[in-house]
C-alpha cells in the first residue's frame, strides 16, 4: 500500500488556509517593523519556509488523536478475539463501532485502508497491522504490532497481550495529560512573551509613533528594525517548539 493515512501530506484546502493566514500574518509583522509595503509583501513569502514547521505541528496532533482511537480499537478488537475470531475478522468488525464513536476519524480510515489490504491484496491481519504501524510510526503502535508477531510465531495469549498494550497506553496517556496539566501555565507564559514585542510595537505606533519615526526612516533604524524582527522570529520559532516539544 502507498504511504497514506496519518502521516499524508496536507490537503490542498488546509495548504491553501496555511498560505494564506501565514503570508497575511507575516505581511502584517513585516510592515509593524518596516512600514513598507513592498518589502512586507516579500517578507510574506518567508510562509513557504515556515510550512515544514506548520506540518511538523499538524503531523504530532494527527499522531497523538490517532493514538487515543487506537486504544478504543485495540478493546474492540480484544472483544472479537475473545471469542476465537481471527484477527482479520476482528479487524473487519471493528470498522462500525469505530465510525459510532469518531465518525470519519483517523483511526476508522486507517480500518478501512487495513480492510482492503486484507480483501484485496490478501494481506494477513499481521501484516496489516504492520502496514497502518509504518505510515503512523508511533512508538506505541509499533509495540503492539511487534508483541502481535511474537504471539503469531510463539503462540502466545493474543487477547493476554492486546489488554497488556492498552493499560500500557492508557497509563502513559495518563502521564502525558498529567504533564500537560502542569506545563500549561508555562505554555501560556511562553505564548504571551512571543507575542510582547508585536504588542509593544503596537501601543508605541498607536500613541507615540514620532518616538519610532527614526527606526523607520534610517538606515541605522532599519538595521535595528531587522535585527529586532530576525530575533523575534527566532525567539518565536523556539518557544513554540519548546512548548510542543514531545
Amino acid at each position: 500500500m502507498n504511504k497514506e493515512g496519518i502521516l499524508q501530506e496536507l490537503s490542498s484546502g488546509q495548504r491553501m488556509i496555511y498560505y494564506i493566514l501565514s503570508y497575511m500574518t507575516l505581511v502584517a509583522i513585516a510592515y509593524l517593523f518596516y512600514k513598507s509595503l513592498i518589502i512586507s509583501l516579500i517578507f510574506g513569502f518567508l510562509s513557504i519556509k515556515l510550512e515544514p514547521v506548520y506540518e511538523s505541528y499538524i503531523m504530532q496532533r494527527r499522531k497523538e488523536e490517532l493514538l487515543l482511537q487506537f486504544k478504543d480499537f485495540l478493546y474492540i478488537i480484544s472483544s472479537s478475539i475473545s471469542v476465537s475470531k481471527s484477527m482479520e475478522t476482528a479487524i473487519k468488525e471493528s470498522k462500525e463501532g469505530l465510525r459510532m464513536m469518531y465518525g470519519d476519524g483517523i483511526i476508522v480510515k486507517e480500518v478501512e485502508r487495513m480492510i482492503i489490504a486484507i480483501d484485496e491484496r490478501k494481506y494477513s491481519g499481521e501484516e496489516a497491522l504492520k502496514d497502518m504501524a509504518k505510515r503512523a510510526d508511533i512508538e506505541e503502535i509499533w509495540d503492539f504490532v511487534d508483541t502481535y508477531s511474537i504471539c503469531i510465531v510463539t503462540g502466545g495469549n493474543i487477547k493476554k497481550a492486546i489488554l497488556s498494550t492498552i493499560s500500557i497506553l492508557t497509563d502513559k496517556m495518563n502521564i502525558k495529560r498529567d504533564i500537560k496539566a502542569l506545563i500549561s501555565q508555562k505554555q501560556f507564559e511562553g505564548k504571551v512573551v512571543s507575542a510582547m514585542p508585536i504588542v509593544i510595537l503596537l501601543i508605541l505606533n498607536t500613541l507615540s509613533p514620532d518616538y519610532l519615526e527614526p527606526l523607520y526612516t534610517t538606515l541605522e533604524g532599519r538595521i535595528l528594525m531587522t535585527i529586532a524582527l530576525c530575533s523575534f522570529l527566532g525567539s518565536s520559532l523556539w518557544i513554540f517548539k519548546i512548548l510542543n516539544w514531545k
